[in-house]
């Protein structure tokens, strides 16, 4: 069920608390405690429009929904860019009204219209229920690995 007073926007200044308080759903491990430094980073992303966004679901004029959204500038494929999808997530309480679906359309329609050759998104392994309305929106788990590295 989508509900009727829903929209899908850009991530504005005033967003970065009700941005983190969707993160915390998503890694509720993580720690958000240093406030100057996640305003840093905030500002970063603001002044990045062109090619690093973050996209709101919106519930009733409340964030229900959020993922980022990257355009990465590409030298093969003709020069066109690659779209990057990370951090999607749905407030609990939101879950199964079609946010995350009308969210990861849009940032497709998105990446389409700056003539993007792919779009790229990745989850944790554990996550099998979102895996399963990715592949319903379109995605494929088979046509690439994903590897990572990290330092903690």
């Amino acid at each position: 069920m989508i509900l009727m007073d829903s929209a899908i926007r850009y991530a504005r200044q005033e967003d970065l608390e009700r941005v983190v308080a969707l993160y915390r759903h998503l890694n509720p491990d993580d720690q958000y405690a240093d406030t100057a430094r996640l305003g840093e980073v905030w500002e970063r992303i603001m002044a990045y429009g062109d090619i690093f966004r973050i996209l709101i679901g919106e519930e009733d004029g409340e964030a229900a929904a959020s993922c980022s959204l990257a355009f990465i500038p590409n030298l093969t494929r003709g020069g066109r860019p690659i779209a990057f999808i990370e951090n999607v997530i749905t407030r609990p309480e939101s879950r199964n009204r079609g946010h995350a679906t009308r969210l990861l359309q849009e940032a497709i329609r998105l990446s389409w219209e700056q003539d993007c050759y792919k779009v790229v998104l990745m989850s944790n392994v554990k996550r099998t229920e979102a895996h399963r309305l990715y592949e319903s929106i379109g995605f494929k788990r088979d046509s690439k690995y994903g590897y990572e590295i990290r330092r903690d």
